[in-house]
């Protein structure tokens, strides 16, 4: 889809693969914001999976709570009563907040990279200022020399917008940008650890020995002790695996993500969940 007509959709745009009959799981992506790093993930996650991929409205003032509407939203569309969340990164905070406001409709989450507070405010800063100030053929030139030094790794393919590479589409317009930069401001600001122990569904965590990006070992150790014990938290650590584990390691990554999803909807019973825990606090 060109980037003009992207521009001026409101919500969450869709796409589905895989098994209509298989566990429904929703990738939720990272403050990109679009599907395109899932290339060779994608078959393997599909092979069991009814896989739902969205990419995030171009707004630039949102706040978590509108994120999770909007899912909500996309989940009656999609007539879902509830899925799995695939969350990764900043995914992971949209995780969080459906999960605490909407909890019967979450089957289990498998958070990718993912993490329950800021992960480190110099490089947010670094990016939103990136993002804000630097002129548009700079940063998309930076973005093409960053993943064409990939490629030989990660194999991207190209898309038919003037032959630029796929990763990162939803940050290559003006207004694509200044959603980016809303979401770096929601990481910035969103802390889920104080509601950790109201969470109920299972919680399961896969990522890099070398994200340069999120501490995984640190928000590993934090789930370990906040999280109730009913959620059965695991984690997987791959070594050498980067903060894009679904792009660097696909293989492991996606087959570990595959064996939980499929092993938490065989378990899944629909509790009452709301009632009894209720809505949290929008976070901005």
């Amino acid at each position: 889809m060109r980037h003009d007509m992207l521009d001026q959709l409101q919500g969450m745009v869709h796409q589905e693969s895989g098994e209509r009959d298989g566990p429904p799981a929703i990738f939720l992506p990272g403050v990109h914001g679009d599907w395109t790093l899932l290339k060779r993930a994608r078959p393997i996650l599909a092979d069991k999976l009814r896989l739902i991929e969205i990419t995030y409205p171009r707004a630039g003032s949102w706040n978590l709570g509108e994120f999770s509407r909007a899912l909500e939203d996309l989940m009656d569309v999609l007539e879902l009563d509830s899925a799995h969340l695939i969350a990764e990164s900043f995914g992971s905070l949209i995780g969080w907040q459906f999960g605490l406001e909407c909890p019967s409709r979450v089957r289990s989450m498998v958070l990718v990279g993912g993490f329950c507070q800021p992960p480190g405010p110099q490089r947010i800063g670094l990016a939103k200022t990136a993002l804000s100030l630097l002129p548009s053929f700079i940063l998309e030139k930076g973005i093409d020399l960053y993943t064409s030094r990939r490629a030989f790794y990660l194999d991207f393919a190209y898309s038919d917008l003037g032959g630029m590479p796929i990763p990162y589409f939803a940050t290559r317009s003006a207004r694509g940008r200044r959603a980016t930069v809303n979401r770096l401001s929601i990481i910035g600001r969103a802390d889920f650890r104080p509601h950790l122990n109201r969470i109920r569904f299972p919680i399961r965590y896969v990522g890099g020995a070398n994200d340069q990006v999120v501490p995984v070992r640190r928000e590993v150790e934090t789930l370990k002790r906040r999280l109730p014990a009913e959620c059965g938290f695991q984690s997987h650590v791959i070594p050498g695996g980067r903060h894009a584990i679904l792009a660097s390691h696909p293989e492991p990554s996606a087959r570990r993500i595959v064996d939980w999803v499929v092993q938490s909807d065989s378990q899944f019973q629909r509790p009452e969940r709301e009632q009894e825990f209720g809505a949290p606090p929008i976070h901005a």
